[in-house]
């Protein structure tokens, strides 16, 4: 008696084919209906990075015209191989000399190649924003970048009050829609 007991636990003791590939079939579905979502969100997730590193430049050059008494300005190439860069002389343009004045740090903000986001400046004067010291943004110097990617688009706004304000035309992680 024990031995057909234990001869049949050792036959059902293995995976038949057709139990794998059902497992294997509804592996192939969940990813199938998983894989655009997980792309949408890159996409969104590279836009608001961006966002928020290029947020990070503007306050960077407003904190700098205050603690050093001098004018920063940021100057800004638009599209697909965007730029930002920050110095203390107006004639620095974003792919200029990298030995620009800036404190002997190069605070310089370009496209990443493999991350196809666009950015584009609200206007095309150079420099974009020139930061006055102890009094924020120099008068009629405030600005918005537009920053894309696929589909997904958002908005880096700096205000004449010096307020650093993003949105996206989708509400994403806590960011409003524009």
């Amino acid at each position: 008696m024990k031995r057909a007991c234990k001869s049949s636990f050792l036959r059902n003791r293995g995976v038949t084919l057709p139990e794998c590939l059902i497992v294997v079939a509804i592996i192939a579905l969940l990813s199938i209906i998983a894989a655009p979502s997980l792309a949408s969100w890159q996409h969104q997730q590279r836009v608001v990075t961006r966002m928020h590193a290029i947020a990070q430049v503007l306050r960077t050059g407003a904190q700098h015209a205050e603690t050093s008494g001098k004018k920063v300005y940021l100057s800004v190439i638009g599209g697909s191989q965007w730029c930002l860069r920050l110095s203390f002389s107006a004639q620095c343009a974003c792919l200029a000399d990298p030995t620009c004045p800036f404190d002997g740090v190069p605070v310089l903000l370009q496209t990443d190649s493999a991350a196809d986001v666009w950015v584009w400046p609200a206007t095309q004067r150079s420099p974009l924003v020139v930061f006055a010291p102890h009094s924020g943004i120099t008068p009629g110097f405030a600005t918005s970048l537009k920053v894309q990617h696929g589909q997904y688009e958002g908005k880096v706004i700096y205000s004449a009050l010096g307020r650093v304000r993003m949105c996206l035309t989708e509400p994403f992680r806590g960011l409003p829609a524009c």
